[in-house]
């Protein structure tokens, strides 16, 4: 069947070479962040230590991928684990710990775009840089999906460079599945959902990490 656009974020699978159990980090959200971030979506550091979504087109190394935090909630009275940070809610001077795959051996699924794309993204995209986008979504910044928590980020396959290393994402393969039976498996039309891997991260660099502000 034809692909739909519906981006639900970056999806972790695999590591490459071998199998292996997810590998998180422990990083922090500021409780000052309003920002929504998102199951799935990209996270950079700040110079501040916390971390913070990452924008389209932003030239700044990523942390890595968003999984979900932590933290004592006000209306509940409680330590809840949530998939996405809501934007508040948190006790006064708590921590917000989130969990975040960094490591470069990861292999996740995501969906192409944008809504615009007529043709869907194959082997001439294979080992080319891509950057991010978003689809419209219910969050603040008008991204993610409040109800699921799931982010709404894809791969832009209008940034698609071969030459501009500092593009976060390589696309390396479809992704496997059932062709025409799931939605983003028909290889053959627009937003078909492929196999990228961590290109330019802290976890990627020789220079020491490159934080945001």
């Amino acid at each position: 069947m034809p692909n739909t656009f519906a981006p639900n974020g970056f999806s972790c699978q695999t590591m490459t070479g071998t199998i292996g159990s997810f590998d998180y980090s422990k990083k922090y959200i500021s409780p000052a962040n309003t920002q929504q971030i998102f199951y799935g979506d990209v996270v950079v550091q700040l110079n501040t230590g916390f971390i913070r979504q990452k924008a389209p087109g932003e030239a700044v190394q990523i942390a890595g991928i968003f999984m979900g935090c932590e933290y004592a909630s006000v209306s509940q009275g409680r330590t809840v684990f949530s998939p996405f940070w809501p934007g508040s809610d948190a006790q006064p001077g708590s921590s917000i710990e989130a969990k975040v795959i960094t490591s470069p051996n990861f292999l996740f699924r995501v969906q192409s775009g944008p809504g615009t794309a007529t043709l869907p993204l194959g082997p001439t995209g294979y080992d080319i840089n891509f950057d991010i986008g978003y689809g419209i979504g219910n969050g603040t910044g008008g991204n993610g999906n409040i109800r699921t928590g799931f982010s709404t980020a894809f791969i832009d396959t209008t940034t698609a460079s071969p030459s501009v290393t500092t593009r976060p994402f390589r696309v390396l393969d479809y992704a496997p599945g059932v062709d025409g039976t799931i939605n983003g498996y028909d290889q053959t039309a627009p937003f078909n959902i492929v196999m990228v891997a961590l290109n330019y991260a802290d976890t990627r660099v020789l220079t020491g990490t490159v934080t945001a502000v």
